[in-house]
């Protein structure tokens, strides 16, 4: 039962206290009053009574509706609220009828980033937001990358379909065919997993030796290869849990015909909600991988631009960990080795996915772990494809492809045609095709017809200034 508002206002305050000396030895971003007073005030009044669809409600639909944050800190928020669900876990505050704190994560996690959207998108704000804001903050501007030809669907697909990721899916299709009981906490029995970390290749190890001494695994739940391959099939509808058992979806038959469009969803669920969501996230590595993670879209970007090798990779993503999150020394000692394991695993996602390759690789063991380290990534034809039919949604679009250069040697004809082309990009893409037009000497020093032109003394050069970002250029007066 909600307790009176006087009561509420009191323990919420006493709780944040205690959820800001929770972690002294790192920064908290404190934005759980906003959760606290949404589960409070507009939702059922429980405000410590958590499930993951309350999880979804708060951060998609009434965070953008209500929140206004500066530029970029809506990925704090998310940060900010995960960790205070780990908290209430730890502490043993969540109320009876929660849903555990690590599936609390799990859902932040999820929708994180499609809140980071909404929340910047006037078409999601409630009426006070967007009065403050004057109707909105304004579209963000695409990201412009190079255009490539088309992606071959058929060849796109043979890739999809011999991918890991498609395999697995299934195998476990037709392991759960027949349903098969969990234990008591909802975790797979040992002897199922057992049988699945070899069918799946999951890279889990039970009963591990390290050090002379066996480690017994007492859960499935310890293996989190098996538990992330899992979650994200029970999240593509592959398989479900009724009844205690986890079971095989009938309708899904429909879809493992259509392997491309299997793995393209699958793929879709993993870059929004990430790779490793379903790791258990220690406290000084959660927020780093939320930034690897929210990178995806831009890692894909730059791959579909060109090949990077490993070490651009880990550099670009370490750079990025350092400019989002507050790390105190130790956390500083143990940034490059974070980034690389974590980048290590994120990136063995897409290669499952068939999404990249990864060649040139060395090979190192770790604490009993066979690492990968340098080589170069390459974006297969099935990763071209998902660029192609998804990366706009993440605000990169393709520059138009202009062709050949022209010049004015290729004729009149040639030259209006290459300047129609651009036409539809807009006026500073126009000018930027105009300035790059053959040798800028050359096209600047050539006479108009017809002789001199108002504005432009003798016919000579006009300086014009580029888009932003590009230097000014010579350009031909008309």
């Amino acid at each position: 039962m909600p307790i009176p508002e006087d009561a509420y206002l009191e323990a919420r305050d006493e709780l944040l206290h205690r959820f800001r000396g929770w972690r002294p030895d790192r920064a908290i971003h404190d934005y759980a009053d906003l959760a606290l007073d949404f589960k409070y005030f507009y939702g059922d009044g429980e405000h410590l009574r958590w499930t993951a669809r309350d999880v979804e409600a708060f951060l998609l639909d009434w965070v953008p509706r209500k929140v206004l944050l500066a530029d970029g800190r809506y990925g704090e928020l998310a940060a900010g609220i995960r960790d205070f669900f780990l908290f209430l876990a730890e502490t043993g505050h969540l109320a009876p009828g929660s849903d555990p704190g690590e599936v609390l994560a799990v859902a932040v996690a999820r929708h994180g980033p499609e809140m980071a959207r909404r929340a910047v998108d006037s078409r999601h704000f409630g009426m006070a937001k967007g009065i403050v804001t004057g109707g909105g903050a304004p579209e963000p501007e695409p990201i412009p990358i190079p255009s490539r030809p088309p992606a071959d669907p058929e060849e796109a697909e043979r890739v999809a379909e011999g991918s890991r990721a498609y395999r697995r899916l299934c195998t476990l299709h037709d392991y759960f065919a027949e349903p098969r009981p969990l234990t008591a906490k909802g975790n797979l029995k040992l002897a199922d997993a057992r049988h699945l970390i070899d069918a799946l290749e999951t890279g889990d190890r039970m009963d591990e030796v390290i050090g002379g001494r066996q480690f017994k695994t007492k859960s499935s739940a310890e293996l989190f290869g098996l538990v992330t391959i899992v979650g994200f099939a029970k999240e593509a509808g592959v398989l479900r849990t009724y009844g205690g058992k986890l079971a095989a979806v009938k309708r899904w038959t429909q879809v493992r015909d259509r392997p491309l469009e299997a793995v393209a969803s699958l793929t879709d669920l993993m870059i929004e909600a990430g790779p490793l969501a379903y790791r258990p996230r220690w406290p000084g590595i959660d927020r780093q991988i939320f930034v690897l993670e929210s990178s995806l879209p831009a890692i894909l970007a730059a791959l579909y631009e060109a090949p990077m090798t490993h070490e651009q990779i880990l550099d670009t993503m370490t750079e990025a960990v350092i400019r989002v999150v507050e790390l105190d020394d130790m956390g500083l000692r143990m940034l490059d080795r974070g980034v690389a394991v974590s980048m290590e695993d994120i990136l063995g996602a897409l290669e499952d996915l068939g999404m990249v390759r990864w060649e040139g690789f060395a090979t190192y063991e770790e604490y009993g772990r066979e690492h990968r380290r340098g080589g170069t990534l390459a974006l297969t034809p099935f990763g071209v494809y998902w660029c192609q039919t998804r990366l706009a949604g993440y605000g990169f679009v393709e520059r138009p492809d202009q062709g050949p250069p022209v010049t004015l040697a290729d004729g009149p004809d040639a030259v209006v045609d290459a300047l129609a082309s651009t036409l539809a990009a807009g006026l500073d893409e126009l000018v930027w095709a105009v300035m790059e037009l053959g040798a800028p000497d050359e096209v600047a020093g050539r006479p108009s017809p017809g002789g001199d032109r108002a504005g432009s003394p003798g016919g000579g050069d006009a300086v014009t200034q580029g888009p932003p970002g590009r230097p000014p250029g010579p350009v031909q007066t008309p």
